[in-house]
């Protein structure tokens, strides 16, 4: 009985501690994620993975897609002599993730996830990549319109993201509610394995969370250039170049049978 006694206050104990995981029933939590593998042929404009799974009813959802980190280097332009519009160095982002995309439900801001103190700890955001990112070299008053650029060219190319409204919830049923949520692969992503984190918010903290790999795959004759490129430089060289001949050749004729050269 003593036993029995002991064993309840320590599971007590172990539940009243537990502030950042409270004693939820998470075993009801559901998260699907389709497809988990995109192939990238000849034809390949853009995919679509579908996330969604079924939560509590008092839960929130954040789901984000990240690729590794790499250092990038870019190009600085700027005016030379005051005229001239002409590459004046290069900066270099270090860790950067080839993708970072954020997708949040109505009830969460982008900008909250910066000014409140309880979504700031997800770490999550634009504003946090920003924070967590170093880049050299870092001239004085330069780091915030360096990262404004760079989101800038990120976001237009479909490669990071940063959207409200994008969680979408089903009325509630049973204490549980569905959730879905659509994430768009742009068409310049790289082949690679990517990781896709839902994160179940209750009252702004986190009580779940779920990492899934993904992988973008090339196939038939994208798959057989890379390969060629990486694995037979020289070959590929020849014939990049013969292309290259061949195309211009093509593009004297069409032009020649028109109104004539000039």
């Amino acid at each position: 009985m003593l036993k029995r006694l002991m064993i309840t206050l320590i599971l007590m104990g172990v539940c009243l501690s537990a502030r950042s995981a409270p004693c939820i029933a998470n075993s009801n939590v559901s998260i699907n994620i389709e497809p988990r593998v995109i192939t990238i042929g000849a034809n390949y404009n853009g995919a679509q993975i579908v996330v969604k799974g079924s939560i509590p009813m008092d839960a929130e959802v954040v789901v984000q897609v990240k690729g590794d980190g790499h250092d990038t280097e870019f190009l600085k332009k700027g005016h030379v002599l005051g005229v001239l519009w002409m590459n004046t160095g290069s900066v270099t982002f270090h860790n950067l993730p080839q993708v970072y995309m954020v997708y949040l439900p109505e009830s969460i801001s982008i900008s909250q996830l910066s000014s409140d103190p309880q979504l700031r700890q997800l770490k999550t955001g634009f504003v946090s990549l920003e924070q967590n990112t170093s880049i050299t070299p870092e001239e004085k008053g330069e780091r915030g319109f360096l990262f404004q650029e760079l989101f800038k060219l990120k976001t237009t190319e479909g490669l990071y993201v940063e959207q409200e409204k994008a969680v979408t919830y089903q009325p509630a049923n049973d204490g549980m509610k569905a959730f879905t949520c659509a994430i768009n692969i742009p068409c310049k992503i790289k082949p690679g394995s990517y990781t896709i984190t839902t994160s179940l918010l209750k009252n702004k903290t986190l009580f779940h969370s779920e990492e899934s790999p993904i992988k973008i795959t090339e196939i038939g004759f994208p798959a057989f250039i890379t390969g060629l490129a990486f694995q037979h430089g020289t070959l590929y060289g020849v014939l990049a170049t013969l292309i290259a001949i061949i195309a211009g050749l093509l593009m004297g004729v069409l032009f020649k049978g028109g109104k004539g050269g000039h």
